[in-house]
């Protein structure tokens, strides 16, 4: 297949690239590089097989480039990753989120292709307290995060309906190597600087809990859907279970072996406290499951960010 990539250069995108580059598929990866690195895809680069094109997908552009290369599929990951900014920029947050997602929707439809857009759960389904969120509850977003993706998400329901194959794929809290330890994910976060010596920050009382979701499963999701002889439509992509930000904190210490008390930060607003998403469906749907338990993948996160600590002269992407 010819896939594009739409935000193929950041974490997760540079990871489904190689995916799909060993299952033989031909990639295009588009990114305007605002916070993806052309250094996540120079090992995909090298063996050949992918073009990069650096523009911003809410920008307009896609059309052209839909008619030029006659993809297969398309994959929308070029969203913003940042709880944080979203509520300091909700307008911001839609038009880095919307609009592209508009735009790759069209682009696919255009030229008969499937479409397979990313979300993410935990600010989709704020209010959940206990027990799992499954297919079939409502989305009910109070942060503009969450409020950007559902409507992301309307805009894929009017394509369907127009005959577009899509799928949408809700995704738990990704972590893994190539995440961006500057960035807002806890566990790249946290891991770095603790590995540098310092405290790592903790927002509120630390109990909020999280479906953390290798960043190979989420992958392996993101792939299937691609290649599914039926678009699975929406599914819930998670582990099932939800872990406390401190327990966290905690197995990256005690692996990483630094010990002290956290650096307590206020709560963000609207930061979901607790989130676990139903696999079932995405099991049915995709075949799929989530392989890598915590602490692996803890571990494999933990050896990728110490092997680019200061001295070992290896650049850190996102």
């Amino acid at each position: 297949m010819l896939v594009v990539v739409a935000g193929g250069a950041g974490f997760l995108g540079a990871s489904l690239v190689d995916r799909l580059q060993a299952e033989g598929d031909e990639l295009v990866v588009v990114d305007d590089l605002s916070h993806g690195h052309l250094a996540n895809l120079a090992e995909a680069r090298r063996r050949g097989g992918v073009r990069f094109h650096r523009m911003d997908v809410a920008q307009g552009g896609l059309a052209t480039l839909a008619d030029r290369v006659r993809a297969d599929a398309w994959v929308h990951l070029a969203t913003a990753i940042d709880p944080v900014r979203a509520w300091e920029d909700p307008t911001g947050e839609a038009r880095a989120v919307v609009p592209g997602a508009i735009e790759v929707l069209g682009a696919a439809a255009a030229t008969g292709a499937r479409a397979v857009l990313v979300s993410s759960g935990a600010y989709l389904y704020p209010a959940q307290l206990t027990g799992l969120t499954r297919a079939g509850d409502v989305p009910r977003p109070v942060h503009p995060f969450g409020a950007a993706r559902l409507a992301m998400e309307a805009y894929a329901g009017a394509f369907t309906a127009r005959g577009l194959e899509v799928a949408t794929l809700v995704l738990g809290t990704v972590y893994g190597p190539r995440q961006d330890p500057l960035g807002p994910g806890l566990v790249a976060r946290a891991a770095w600087t603790m590995l540098q010596g310092q405290p790592p920050r903790v927002d509120g009382d630390g109990r909020q809990e999280r479906d953390l979701l290798f960043v190979d499963d989420a992958v392996d999701a993101v792939a299937r859907a691609v290649h599914a002889s039926q678009p699975p439509g929406r599914v819930l992509v998670g582990t099932g279970a939800a872990t406390g930000v401190l327990d966290v904190v905690e197995q990256l210490a005690a692996r990483i072996g630094w010990a002290g008390e956290p650096k307590w930060a206020p709560a963000r607003p609207g930061d979901p406290r607790r989130s676990a998403l139903d696999p079932a469906a995405a099991g049915k749907a995709l075949n799929w499951q989530p392989w890598t338990r915590l602490d692996e993948g803890l571990g494999l996160t933990v050896d990728w960010l110490r092997a680019r600590l200061p001295g070992h002269h290896r650049h850190i992407g996102h």
